[in-house]
């Protein structure tokens, strides 16, 4: 005779559908790819970027410049000054290590206007695609109206007539210039 059991496991339900899954997947690939191709000195300009805009930095910065301060003043032995008030030779390190931070900064920032490009092309992509899509389900909904002969007087969208991103993009750019020449004076934009 078997035994029953008392409890029985729940079944193993995935978390997102498979597809999900499935395109989550491709998107880590993607990135990975992205990351292997990209340079040596980009990969380092980013380690650099990301160091720089920690706390230690700051930290370790402030610790420098108090003991720079503090050997090169006039309450510390004679001897140990090298850089006397009003410390030229530490602005001139630090304008130095300004221009190279400021250059790892805009090339970290040239890598994320390319990155965000590309996401932006992306969805735009997604976007076209989705409208297409729609707009022929919409068709496919207005034939099974029709062959159940019901009126849709809500249906304000034609579905036989698609959606041009030029033209879209022709109205927003009227409409962006029409908030521009409405505004104050003292807000608006010269040309």
């Amino acid at each position: 005779m078997k035994k029953k059991k008392l409890f029985t496991e729940p079944s193993a339900k995935p978390l997102v559908a498979d597809i999900v899954h499935k395109n989550i997947k491709k998107m880590l690939q993607l990135r990975k790819q992205n990351e292997e191709r990209r340079g040596l000195p980009n990969r380092i300009a980013d380690k650099i970027t990301q160091y720089i805009g920690s706390i230690s930095f700051a930290v370790i910065h402030l610790v420098f410049i108090f003991l720079w301060v503090g050997v090169n003043s006039s309450w510390s032995p004679k001897e140990w000054n090298f850089d006397p008030s009003p410390y030229t030779l530490l602005s001139t390190v630090l304008t130095v290590e300004a221009l190279f931070m400021a250059i790892f900064i805009l090339m970290n920032q040239n890598e994320m206007k390319d990155d965000s490009q590309n996401k932006d092309d992306l969805n735009i992509q997604i976007d076209l695609l989705t409208e297409h899509e729609v707009t022929k389900i919409m068709s496919k909904v207005e034939k099974i109206y029709t062959h159940l002969e019901i009126k849709d007087k809500n249906n304000a969208i034609d579905p036989k007539v698609e959606t041009s991103p030029e033209k879209v993009l022709q109205v927003i750019e009227q409409e962006s210039l029409k908030m521009v020449n409405s505004a104050p004076p003292d807000l608006a934009i010269q040309k």
